[in-house]
This record gives C-alpha cells, structure tokens and sequence, in this order.
C-alpha cells in the first residue's frame, strides 16, 4: 500500500512540474531555468526516497518470509506437533472427520475411550497452532501468500475435519475459540460462508454429518 501510494505521488510529482514548465515557458526565460533545476532537484530527491522504500519493502517481504518458513518448518517438525498429530490420525485418519458424540463426551469430561480422549486433545493442540498461525497473518507477523502456497492445503483440512470441536467448544462458553482460524479459512477455502450472526462455520452446500 505505500509503494502504491509513492508511486502515485510521483505521477502526480510529475503532473504538477509540467504544469510549472508549461506555465514558466509563458514568463522570463531566467525564471524558467531556475524553476526547472529547481524541479529537477525535487525529482531527483523524490526517486531516491521512493527507491529506498521499495527496498525497505522488498527486504521487509524477504525477512517476513523467512521468519515464516521458519515458524513453520520448526513447529511442523518438533516432537510435540508430531505426537499429537499421530494421536490424532491414529482414531480419526486422513479425509475422516472427528465424530460428533465422541466430541461430546470430551468437551464435558463425558466417559471416552483413552485412545480417543488423545486424538481429541490433539486435535485441539493442532487447532491451536493453526489458530497462531492465523493470528500471525492477521497481525502481518507471517506472510500470508508463502502459508497460502505451503499450508492452505494442513489449515482448511484441520478445519474441515474438526467443526463439531470448534462448535462443542463454542456452546460450551468460548465463543470466540478457534475464530482467527475460521476468518482464515473463509478466505483462503470458498466452499465456507461464515455466518455474521454466530460465527458459525456452514458449507455452503448446507450439509451437515450426523
């Protein structure tokens, strides 16, 4: 936004000096000189600062970017990430969603199989790095177009498989769990309409899994 914002005050820079010169060429000669290496000074000062801003920006996208391959790449690869995503796949694998009254019992410490109270409880920890993960872009601490290529694929999946966890948390009094996530997602996976009323999460199909 302020590269673009330089740029049109330069044209407009430039807009404004040949006006000055149409005008000037009108009036003494010696004027005329003055005004134009005057103007000429303007310009050359004018494209030292804009060249010093695209830089800054480029080497502000460059340093963002990498903090994120790192923030990323050292999470996904750490022994805790690795656990409880294994927890998880082991009840509930790739392409399944997590079952409606085994959320149930876990959200209010109902009786629960050990195996499942694990990949629940991973599952929630998943959805908990996602949710930084947003929190990061929104901020503009990551760069969302590198997470957009690399991780859309991780993030709106763990959403996908998990929308009975995220509404059994939300009833069961945090309205605003995983809502950095959701906002993420809306954007980043159309087939999601979010509800302005309830920041419920819906497909747009209307379907929903018993």
């Amino acid at each position: 936004a302020l590269q673009a914002q330089a740029w049109v005050g330069f044209v407009f820079l430039l807009l404004l000096i040949v006006l000055v010169l149409v005008g000037a060429s009108k009036a003494d000669r010696e004027i005329t000189s003055s005004i134009s290496t005057l103007l000429v000074g303007v310009v050359v000062l004018f494209s030292t600062g804009l060249g010093w801003i695209i830089n800054h920006q480029h080497e502000q996208i460059k340093h963002r970017v990498s903090h994120t391959y790192k923030v990323l790449l050292d999470s996904r690869l750490s022994s805790a990430f690795q656990e409880r995503y294994s927890d998880m796949v082991a009840v509930y694998p790739t392409g399944t969603k997590l079952l409606k009254k085994d959320v149930s019992a876990f959200i209010y410490n109902n009786p629960l199989d050990a195996e499942k109270f694990k990949a629940l409880n991973g599952a929630s920890y998943l959805l908990d790095f996602y949710e930084f993960i947003a929190s990061g872009i929104e901020s503009n601490d990551l760069d969302s177009e590198f997470l957009y290529q690399n991780a859309r694929g991780f993030v709106c999946g763990m959403f996908d498989k998990s929308t009975y966890l995220i509404e059994a948390a939300r009833k069961k009094g945090q309205p605003k769990a995983w809502i950095q996530l959701e906002n993420l997602v809306s954007k980043w996976d159309d087939k999601y309409d979010v509800d302005p009323q309830n920041r419920a999460q819906t497909k747009k199909t209307g379907s929903q899994q018993s």
